[in-house]
Formats: C-alpha cells, sequence, structure tokens
C-alpha cells in the first residue's frame, strides 16, 4: 500500500505537460516488478515506456521516504518518452533521482540527443554526484555542486528558454537543486528522447533510481518554482 502525500501537488499550476510519479499506482502498467508503461499523472496523453523486456527498470523493489521510485541497473534498464515533443521548448523540468555510484564518468537522467546537432538537450549525473545540464550545438553547460554523501536523492531542475543562460538557483546541501534557462529554440523533430540513458546510444545508463519527472510547456515563474521544489522536498525527504 503506497502512502498518501498531502502536500499540494504540481496540478494546481498550469501548462502540465508530461507528471512521472512513480508513487501514483494508478500511472504504473507493470507485470510483476517489471515496468511496461509509466502514465502522465496530469492525465495528458505523453508517457514513457519500454517495450524490451531485459531493458525494462523495476518498480516496487525499493523506496525513498517510504514512497515507491523507479530502479535503473545501470547497464541495460531504461525508458522511451511517448514523443521527443515532450522535451520541445519552451519548458521547464524537474527530476527527482539517485545515484548508486560515484565512478562512472556519465549518467543520464533524461534527454533528447543525436550526436551535437540542433535539437539536443539532456541532464545528466557526472561521476554519480554532479548534475550537468548541457544542449547543442555549442555544449553549454551547467554543472552544480557536488552530492558530497551521495546517500540523499536529490533534484536536477532545468529550464529552457530561448535567449537566456543563467544560473539562478542551488545549494550546498548533500544534493543539489540546480535550475537554469539555456540558449536557443530547440526544436528539431525526431531526435530520440529517454530517460535513464543517453538517447542516440546504449551506453551512460543510470544505475539508481527516478523517483519523479515534471515537465511544464512553459517557463514557470520563481513563485511557481519555489512551490514544485517545496513539494517535491517535502513528499521524498530531499533535505
Amino acid at each position: 500500500m503506497r502512502r498518501k502525500i498531502t502536500t499540494p501537488t504540481p496540478i494546481i499550476i498550469p501548462n502540465g505537460r508530461l507528471w512521472l510519479d512513480a508513487n501514483n499506482a494508478d500511472s504504473i502498467d507493470a507485470t510483476g516488478n517489471n515496468l511496461n508503461k509509466w502514465s502522465c499523472s496530469f492525465g495528458t496523453n505523453n508517457y514513457a515506456e519500454e517495450l524490451i523486456g531485459v531493458a525494462r527498470p523495476q518498480t516496487g523493489i525499493r523506496t525513498q521516504n517510504s514512497l515507491n521510485v523507479i530502479d535503473f541497473d545501470g547497464s541495460s534498464q531504461y525508458l522511451n518518452f511517448s514523443s521527443d515533443t515532450v522535451l520541445n521548448e519552451p519548458y521547464t523540468s524537474f527530476v527527482v533521482s539517485k545515484s548508486d555510484i560515484g565512478t562512472q564518468t556519465q549518467q543520464y537522467l533524461i534527454g533528447r540527443q543525436s550526436g551535437g546537432v540542433s535539437g539536443t538537450f539532456f541532464v545528466r549525473l557526472l561521476n554519480g554526484k554532479n548534475q550537468q545540464v548541457c544542449r547543442a550545438t555549442t555544449q553549454d553547460s551547467i554543472t552544480s555542486a557536488t552530492n558530497t554523501s551521495g546517500t540523499q536523492p536529490f533534484v536536477v531542475t532545468s529550464q529552457v528558454k530561448e535567449g537566456e543562460f543563467t544560473k539562478v538557483k542551488h545549494n550546498n546541501n548533500p544534493f543539489q537543486l540546480a535550475y537554469s534557462t539555456l540558449i536557443g529554440a530547440n526544436n528539431s523533430p525526431g531526435i530520440p528522447a529517454t530517460i535513464a540513458k543517453r538517447p542516440d546510444q546504449s551506453s551512460s545508463f543510470l544505475d539508481g533510481f527516478i523517483a519523479e519527472i515534471i515537465i511544464y510547456s512553459r517557463v514557470l515563474n520563481n513563485n511557481e518554482v519555489n512551490a514544485i521544489l517545496d513539494y517535491l522536498n517535502k513528499k521524498w525527504n530531499i533535505y
């Protein structure tokens, strides 16, 4: 029985595009512990899925703050977004995740990528602790402070809006809140979009868990961002 959350939810903020909540049992379609499809808690037609059996991540095997999370093995498990347009700009995204290792150079969380072509955007972990937000073709990036303890999950937040590149929020706790705006109208169609691996290669898999992904189809204001961060913190006991 999953524990219910009584704090305000992201649905109160308009223009939600995709909300993947591992603790929402109604959004999880699984065979045993193998996750087949992760549906949107906003009620949109966007979702994430994996059709290859050996690549399906696990649900119902681990928790954070007594809430279900989705576990990835770091070698073959990942999810595909229902459409690459889920990451069309402008958007604001939030990812709650934790790496179980600190040695692998790159572990992708969410992204849309095909080499260095226009349309690429990704959020990844470096050495299991540092978050990097990048976009091509110039590979503009922001790397936040280090998760020194490696024991707590952390929130990676990224914001994409044409004409801006600003690091506006992070903290120095044993995890980070990295919140950014990146340059460019970055919407080339047909580029692979995935969760927990590099989109255009079978590499850089996440070894750890993802608890929640929230994406809005516009740039949120500071009050809205802070409301989502407060919701995620209270729900997942991030700090």
